[in-house]
């Protein structure tokens, strides 16, 4: 027999809930696979960002990523006790679907502009943090048995590597274009920002040779992670 799913936190609903919602929860209602009536609210959804419940949630990510997932969590608390969350925290946490989802079937159900805006953010959030900690581990391995710190001028080193310039100029170059000072820490959207910049100035200053091959290095790393991580 199987397991009655554990009860989600109860988050209330506001006055005025989102179309994308209120259908999510039709659907739930009418007993549509919890999977397909995430995904056809994501693709109904128009808002890049908002507050709620006190939270921020940003959505979209340079103007063109999208981070479905985060907004997928949204959803998901505005319709608590629906869905269960054993299989929530499997796609939220380890971006595993309750069943097989191909590509073409993700595009159908949110879209072809959402899917492409999550592709950017696949490659250029994800795979951008991926790569940057793959070469951190080479730049790593290499210092070992070195009579230096081992981290001395590790964060240069890594930067320039994949970049061409230490951090703190690409910092200088990023905000320089938004015309804003370098601030003394940045929020999580905020690296992300950055993250997703970095991956545009990689883009248009390597040749493509070294562009295919550092993209490559990261999906090598996420997929290594995957394989090692204790949540499988």
């Amino acid at each position: 027999m199987p397991k009655s799913p554990r009860k989600q936190p109860v988050v209330a609903i506001e006055p005025g809930e989102d179309p994308a919602v209120a259908q999510s929860r039709r659907d739930l209602e009418a007993g549509e696979p919890w999977l397909d009536a995430l995904l056809l609210a994501i693709g109904a959804w128009t808002t890049p960002e908002e507050t709620w419940f006190g939270r921020r949630y940003r959505y979209l990510v340079g103007g063109e990523a999208f981070d479905w997932l985060l907004l997928a969590e949204r959803l998901l608390l505005a319709v608590p006790g629906m869905v269960p969350v054993g299989q929530v925290d499997d796609l939220l946490f380890r971006g595993k679907p309750p069943r097989p989802l191909s590509d073409a079937e993700f595009r159908a159900l949110i879209g072809e502009t959402k899917h492409r805006a999550a592709m950017n953010y696949w490659y250029g959030v994800r795979v951008e943090e991926a790569l940057i900690m793959a070469v951190e581990r080479e730049t790593r391995k290499a210092r070992r048995g070195s009579i230096r710190h081992e981290d001395t001028g590790l964060e240069d080193g890594i930067y320039l590597a994949i970049y061409g310039l230490p951090r703190r100029e690409l910092l200088q170059k990023y905000h320089a274009e938004r015309q804003l000072a370098v601030p003394k820490g940045m929020t999580l959207d905020e690296l992300r920002e950055f993250t997703y910049w970095l991956f545009r100035y990689r883009r248009a200053n390597t040749d493509k040779e070294r562009l295919a091959s550092d993209t490559k290095k990261g999906l090598l790393f996420l997929n290594q992670a995957r394989r090692t991580s204790p949540a499988g």
